[in-house]
Formats: structure tokens, sequence, C-alpha cells
């Protein structure tokens, strides 16, 4: 199955979310993500790529953790240079997992001349079968949309599209808004200090029998028991 890590469609429509994009707001992970269970082939659909993969077809990543530790991922990465039958590109970087990140915050490392500095990888969002995952960076200069399948429905495509721009509310969060009065004019003499007080005079539909609520316990008042 051929496919192209960007589609013209899909980066066009990545591009102007991006470029309309109602938050600014870091992007966030998701909370924890099995790194075993993440291992694997993941066909790269569509993306806001590096400089380096801008024309790249059937992108494919792998991973793998490296012999004897939990938290250092192995990674392959490899497309096709411009066409379908361009040149094979590979690289291979390694995945350094975060260990307060509960699993979802990775630092990539692509070359020895890095040194300690690692570049960011934040798995965004992912699945619950581990199908299908967004994967960015906390600025949203890069993404890359991946699954294990090499296509998937274009309502899903949509759905990460839009996703990329304006991801999944977070926490509760509460504003206070105090009432305001105004200070000229005619507004002033007639407008209310705080806000107004609903009265209800009249029942909307008074009931035609007592409630239901059962015999009586208490003692018949005395007052009545006279009359």
């Amino acid at each position: 199955m051929r496919h192209r890590l960007a589609a013209p469609a899909l980066a066009a429509a990545l591009g102007a979310a991006l470029a309309g994009c109602a938050t600014t707001a870091p992007m966030r992970t998701v909370e924890r993500v099995d790194v075993p269970r993440f291992m694997g082939d993941w066909y790269v659909l569509g993306a806001i790529p590096a400089k380096a993969e801008r024309n790249a077809y059937n992108a494919v990543e792998t991973y793998r953790l490296r012999p004897g530790t939990s938290d250092v991922v192995e990674t392959t990465y490899v497309f096709r240079e411009g066409a379908f039958d361009g040149e094979l590109v590979t690289l291979r970087p390694t995945g350094f997992v975060e260990r307060d990140g509960g699993g979802a915050r990775w630092g990539m490392k692509f070359a020895w001349w890095q040194g300690p500095f690692r570049l960011e990888y934040l798995v965004a969002w992912l699945d619950p079968d581990y199908t299908r995952t967004i994967i960015a960076r906390s600025a949203r200069d890069y993404v890359w949309i991946m699954a294990r399948t090499p296509t998937i429905p274009e309502a899903i495509r949509i759905w990460f599209t839009i996703f990329v721009c304006w991801p999944a509310p977070g926490p509760p969060w509460r504003t206070t808004v105090f009432p305001i009065t105004s200070n000229s004019g005619r507004t002033r003499s007639t407008a209310a200090s705080s806000p107004p007080t609903m009265i209800d005079r009249v029942a909307l539909r008074a009931p035609t029998s007592p409630p239901e609520t059962g015999a009586s316990i208490a003692s018949t008042p005395r007052a009545r028991a006279a009359s």
C-alpha cells in the first residue's frame, strides 16, 4: 500500500488549521503510555514535518526497546525521498523516555554531536487499542499522525487535523464575574447595584390534592381539636 507522509490535502489542512489556530497553549500529552505496548511499526500518514522529511513517501517508524532497558527506545525511520520509487532514506534516532512523564514524554537524539540535548517528543493522543496516535511538540511546530495500518478513514484524518489545533479540554476551571453598576445618566438612577432577585408570585400549576406522604403520626393540634 502506497502512502505519502504528508498528502497535499492533509498538509494544507494542518497548515491552515495552525495558521488560524484558536489557541497557542502548549500541546498536552496523554496521561500514561504503556511503553512496551507502544513499540513496533507505525505508518506515518500525515505530518507537519521536519525539514529532512518534507518529501517523504511510504514513511514507517519502528520502535524497539534496547535490550535490558525499559526507557531507551531504538528507533528506525524509513521513507522514500521524493517519490514512491525514490531513494530509500533511513534515520536511526534514539528515544529516551522521561521518568516523570508517564511514558508520554520522550527526548529524541539523532546524532552524537547533540551531546545531552534531546528533541522533544510528545504522545499527544493515543487510542485505547494502541492503533492510532498523534506525536507532536509542545510548540505545535511539528506533528506526526501515525497508525498501525497504511490507511485510515477520512473522517479520522479530519478529526486529527482538528485535534492538532483544538486539543481535548483540560480540567475544569472557574471564572468569577462581578456585577457592574452604571456610573452615568438615567441608567445609573434605574440600574440595580446587584443582580436582580426572581420573585415567584403565582405557581404555574397548583396541585389539586395533597401530596402522597403516608399516614401522619403527629398528634392533632389542640386548637383544631377544640373546633
